[in-house]
């Protein structure tokens, strides 16, 4: 399951988003259809997202956001799984893809949750307020290019989406500073480097501090 989050940027797919949220909200969960869109839908400062599933090119996910740049906080409400599509991770696709899309530009992630789906939103959340990924870029601004280097995820810590997360924030930190990501990748995580869009350049396989590395690239 490959789930692509990506913000509304036409009218037809803000109608995917409403198909969707109509679905759940107003046929599913009976909440009054007249209700279910409001003005907070048509402002400048909302953000609606799409969740797609790629290998079946089809929208089973929903979210807007309403942003609130100059205190720094946004506020996540309509999220929406279609009923067939739940179970697989697509609520926590979601809202990784949501949140690494807004966090560079609040400080404060705050929502309105379903008392029934609370514990869905606690497992979406880190519980410690503990650091437990980092990273470093290297800008070469004149060249148009960014090198990230010294990714780790604390060991007891992996396995849980830290790793894309920290990736995605990065990437849409600089993305408007740059035309391509590149980094020299330790061979044996070329598979979660894949997974978040790089591509090898070449089939060179190299050696780099003693562990077989190789370069890998994504576009901006």
């Amino acid at each position: 399951m490959t789930l692509l989050v990506t913000p509304v940027t036409t009218p037809e797919e803000f109608q995917e988003a409403k198909n969707v949220r109509l679905q759940v909200f107003h046929i599913e969960q009976k909440f009054d259809q007249e209700l279910e869109f409001d003005n907070h839908d048509d402002e400048s400062t909302t953000i609606h997202f799409l969740g797609k599933d790629v290998e079946q090119d089809k929208v089973v996910a929903v979210a807007r956001v309403l942003m609130d740049e100059p205190n720094r906080k946004a506020k996540i409400g309509r999220v929406a799984v279609l009923p067939e599509c739940r179970g697989k991770g697509y609520g926590a696709a979601l809202m990784d893809g949501v949140e690494g899309h807004v966090r560079h530009r609040v400080d404060t992630i705050k929502l309105s949750a379903q008392f029934d789906k609370k514990g869905f939103y606690e497992k979406c959340d880190t519980e410690t307020n503990e650091y437990v990924a980092v990273a470093r870029c290297l800008l070469d601004e004149k060249n148009r290019k960014a090198k990230f280097g010294r990714v780790a995820v604390l060991s007891e810590c992996r396995g849980k989406g830290f790793g894309v997360k920290l990736m995605d924030a990065i990437e849409d930190l600089i993305r408007d500073r740059v035309d391509v990501f590149i980094l020299s990748a330790q061979y044996d995580k070329k598979v979660f480097y894949e997974k978040c869009g790089y591509q090898c350049t070449s089939d060179e396989v190299y050696l780099e501090e003693g562990a077989k590395h190789c370069w890998m690239s994504k576009s901006a």
